[in-house]
């Protein structure tokens, strides 16, 4: 899975496919930035891209055979409480981590930066392994996955049939 601006996605898939991985799917994350402001020209999404290795099982944890829309709708992390330019919610990730993979899989994060997806991994029972160029925001991961107990989540939402469905 990777989490990418609109100014990366077309890297990443072909850098994904040229390594034989399978296209599987796609969401849209649209940040609930609250009201628009004069010259606010920050992300207002993040696509989400989903690569498997061609014939590989792959996990779908949920209730539903499907889910009927592929945006997800969430809160940015606070500037003040960001200590990666790239923070995501670990809400966010939790939802993705839980729903692709299974208790006791592993998970790599290959640009951890503030840690958010390893603290999902620990919130539901995954193995993980985290690395980043940056040895300050590899201290600051292994900071926060051993207080994991304290991250606070907020709410994530599915946008379906014109309205909000929370997840």
């Amino acid at each position: 899975m990777l989490m990418a601006g609109v100014h990366a996605v077309a890297a990443w898939m072909v850098a994904c496919e040229e390594a034989g991985l399978v296209w599987m799917a796609e969401l849209e994350v649209v940040w609930n930035a609250g009201k628009p402001r004069a010259r606010n020209f920050g992300s207002l999404s993040t696509h989400v891209l989903w690569f498997a290795v061609p014939g590989a099982r792959h996990t779908w944890n949920s209730k539903q055979r499907s889910i009927y829309s592929n945006i997800l709708v969430c809160s940015k992390v606070p500037h003040s409480d960001k200590c990666h330019p790239a923070q995501k919610p670990v809400e966010l990730t939790t939802f993705l981590v839980s729903l692709l993979t299974k208790e006791g899989d592993g998970v790599i994060d290959p640009f951890c930066g503030s840690g958010s997806t390893l603290v999902s991994c620990m919130v539901a029972g995954r193995d993980y392994v985290g690395i980043d160029q940056d040895k300050s925001y590899c201290a600051r991961a292994a900071n926060r996955v051993r207080h994991w107990e304290v991250e606070d989540e907020g709410e994530i939402h599915l946008w379906i049939n014109g309205r909000l469905e929370a997840v």
